[in-house]
């Protein structure tokens, strides 16, 4: 009996000693299982559920991968390296400045409660940078009975996310098939206008070659042009639904990669190394400014030396991020591009100011959370 009592009492000196982790203390060990793998590797999120004691928390890596790691709350880490990038969210440098319990409080005191004294009413939770349409701090992203509510990590601010984010909390794909890469293609004004997501903008025409693969996706694109009234939130495969259009949707190649493009030497069109510049925007002349063919509509034109090209028309001097609302270009802003020098509206967006430049996906581009999904 002496025993027994003993080994009780070990066993609950043991069991007492076992600390479980909180949310914030299982993204530091993820950082840490990150950092491992690379030390290059930045936050991008983290999520977990009210009942389960896991983080699940995802990572930009090298080359564009992705570096998935979960963590237990007594301490297991599991990680994973993916092969593709991840979409919609911007760095955070850790640790943020507010816990999820500090977090949770603030939603409590903000009318989401359960109706039991002391308990927020959430289900699920995020902690993120959205990318877009404004700059924010990294939020914690409750869903709750309500709808999605977000507390902002510096003010403390609580409000429903759709406030800030519409009704899409991401509106980046993942896409595979047909689509137009203009990333390397000048653009002609049309002479004619077009709306972009409400806003009327000089339009252009960019002769740009039609590929087959993985694409990345909008869902916040709508407008009408030359080819009529177009709209992207449903992810559909093309703008109107045949196979004589495609949308111009963006990939990252670089100079090690072949691609598509029209040779100023010979004027012939034919597989070749991007060269992906930055130029500084002077919208007084046409070879420094430039055009958006993100998300654009185009029509299947023709083939030429073996290339299937189209031709896609989108707004002259617009920026392609953020992505929910639309915003002009301005003199002085910093555009990438793998036009060749001195092509007319070369297409493009501007890039983050420099302090920022580290939180870009892709090299050279705007920022982008993968979330999969069946493309209709």
């Amino acid at each position: 009996m002496k025993k027994l009592l003993v080994l009780f009492a070990s066993i609950l000196l043991f069991s007492c000693n076992q600390t479980s982790l909180t949310f914030n203390e299982m993204v530091d060990l993820s950082q840490e299982e990150a950092l491992s793998i690379t030390p290059l590797a930045k936050f991008y999120e983290a999520s977990a559920t009210k009942n389960e004691n896991i983080t699940k928390s995802v990572f930009r890596g090298v080359e564009n991968s992705t570096i998935l790691v979960e963590v237990t709350a007594d301490g297991k880490v599991t990680s994973e390296v993916i092969d593709s990038p991840f979409l919609d969210d911007v760095v955070i440098n850790l640790p943020v400045k507010m816990t999820l319990e500090e977090a949770e409080q603030l939603l409590l005191d903000a009318g989401y409660g359960t109706g039991v004294e002391g308990v927020a009413d959430w289900s699920i939770v995020v902690l993120r940078k959205p990318l877009g349409p404004e700059e924010t701090p990294a939020l914690y992203i409750f869903t709750t009975s309500k709808g999605y509510v977000n507390v902002n990590t510096i003010t403390g601010e609580v409000e429903p996310t759709e406030t800030l984010l519409g009704e899409n909390l991401r509106v980046l794909r993942i896409a595979t098939g047909l689509f137009a890469f203009c990333g390397a293609s000048s653009t002609i004004p049309t002479g004619k206008k077009m709306t972009v997501q409400g806003v009327e903008f000089d339009e252009g025409v960019a002769i740009c070659p039609v590929l087959e693969g993985p694409s990345i996706y909008s869902l916040a694109m709508n407008g009408k042009g030359t080819l009529g009234e177009f709209d992207a939130s449903d992810f559909k495969a093309t703008p109107d639904g045949t196979d004589k259009t495609v949308w111009s949707l963006f990939w990252y190649f670089s100079d090690t990669d072949t691609i598509p493009q029209f040779n100023l030497d010979n004027k012939q069109w034919e597989m070749m190394a991007p060269v992906n510049r930055s130029f500084t925007i002077d919208m007084s002349s046409p070879s420094t400014s430039e055009s958006d063919m993100f998300q654009m509509p185009c029509e299947i034109w023709k083939t030429e030396n073996g290339i299937l090209l189209s031709k896609c028309y989108g707004p002259l001097n617009h920026m392609a991020v953020p992505l929910r609302k639309p915003f002009s270009t301005q003199d002085g802003q910093t555009s990438v591009t793998a036009a060749p020098v001195g092509a007319p509206y070369p297409v493009g967006t501007p890039i983050p100011p420099q302090n920022s430049i580290e939180e870009c996906v892709c090299p050279l581009t705007f920022c982008v959370c993968l979330e999969e999904t069946t493309q209709n």
